[in-house]
């Protein structure tokens, strides 16, 4: 059930209302750099307020807090042939 409250939008107090919610569906975005270090991101929002305000296209102002989990896994090492390492 949705609850008044008060909340900074852009350096202003807005009133609004903290929304309840349940996930769906929370997948991790994953993205490999230049250097083949794969990156891992994941948003885990805390609370939902729907504001009273409306942006330039008339749609409701909704102001999420979240936290975000960043995991790292560096490129693995490419392994060397094992017949090219031996010698006769």
């Amino acid at each position: 059930m949705s609850r008044p409250t008060e909340i900074e939008y852009q350096g202003r107090k807005l009133q609004g209302r903290a929304m309840d919610f349940q996930p769906v569906k929370e997948d991790w975005n994953t993205y490999r750099l230049e250097d083949g270090t794969l990156v891992k991101v994941r948003v885990i929002p805390s609370d939902f307020v729907l504001t009273e305000r409306k942006n330039a296209l008339g749609d409701p102002i909704i102001v999420v807090k979240a936290s975000t989990i960043v995991a790292c896994e560096p490129k693995k090492p490419e392994k060397r042939n094992a017949s090219r390492s031996r010698r006769k």
